[in-house]
């Protein structure tokens, strides 16, 4: 139970981390490139952006293919996490909870129908799934703070509307 907790904190630390840093592309993103469909692997270089939040203690690097983000790695105190996207969407994120410079736990996603399994890495580098009750209470977790946050920011923008 105590590694379910530590999981779905991971989870939720990324999904709104995700969510408000705007992984699917770069706010500097050619924006002629976006509007055109831009799909073609010339001039669609790797670059790194890193940003550092010393208040929060937190960094978070971002690889991008052109204007699309394809890695994000985040280190919150220590726990690090990288995430993999394709075509504007996160599908895999590892995460480092213990700090000790190994990935424990690998989540996919299914962007499409917000599924998810997620893995555990032992030490001797086998993988084993999450049991099937953790991983259904990971699912009620999940849908619980999603609403919560939905209801947040639903309250929150109805305070700043124009009357």
């Amino acid at each position: 139970m105590k590694n379910t907790n530590r999981v779905l904190i991971t989870f939720t630390y990324l999904a709104v981390i995700l969510s408000l840093s705007g992984c699917s592309r770069s706010v500097d993103a050619d924006p002629q490139k976006m509007e055109c469909g831009f799909t073609s692997t010339e001039n669609r270089d790797i670059t790194v952006k890193e940003s550092s939040y010393p208040e929060k203690n937190m960094t978070i690097k971002k690889t991008y293919r052109g204007s699309d983000v394809i890695m994000q790695e985040t280190d919150i105190d220590g726990v690090k996490t990288i995430s993999y996207s394709i075509n504007g969407k996160c599908v895999c994120i590892e995460a480092d909870e213990d700090k000790d410079g190994s990935f424990e736990c690998i989540s996919i996603f299914d962007p499409d129908t917000d599924e998810f399994e997620i893995f555990y890495r032992e030490k001797d580098g086998s993988v084993h799934p999450m049991e099937s009750k953790e991983l259904q209470e990971m699912h009620q977790k999940t849908q619980e703070a999603s609403q919560a946050m939905k209801n947040y920011i639903d309250a929150t923008v109805g305070e700043f509307k124009i009357p």
